[in-house]
């Protein structure tokens, strides 16, 4: 939906790539003990919260793209007072995706 192809794709890992930059997705069923998130299950509110970002140069279509995913919730696209234009997803799971055009400050370069 974010104009990103798969790489990569197995039982527990996803690979996801764009011009401008890859997004690695990887099951977190068995941790080690030592791990930081190992007991990231535990907690009833697991993921809401967290918002993760994705910079898109075309915000207008990712969210033509997006906005019809089943079992999300995606917002309409906002102006921020800061300059940039945005919208997000919410999983089923209660991650947060804010989706974002590049801060116009900043050089974005693939």
């Amino acid at each position: 939906g974010l104009g990103m192809r798969i790489v990569e794709a197995d039982a527990d890992f996803v690979k996801l790539k764009s011009a401008y930059g890859t997004v690695l997705l990887n099951s977190m069923m068995d941790l080690p003990k030592t791990h930081p998130f190992a007991r990231y299950r535990d907690m009833p509110s697991r993921g809401l919260g967290v918002e993760m970002g994705v910079v898109t140069v075309d915000v207008a279509a990712a969210h033509a793209r997006t906005k019809d995913l089943p079992g999300c919730v995606v917002s309409d696209i906002v102006t921020q007072e800061w300059g940039m234009s945005d919208f997000r997803i919410q999983t089923r799971e209660g991650y947060f995706f804010r989706v974002t055009t590049p801060d116009p400050e900043e050089p974005f370069n693939a």
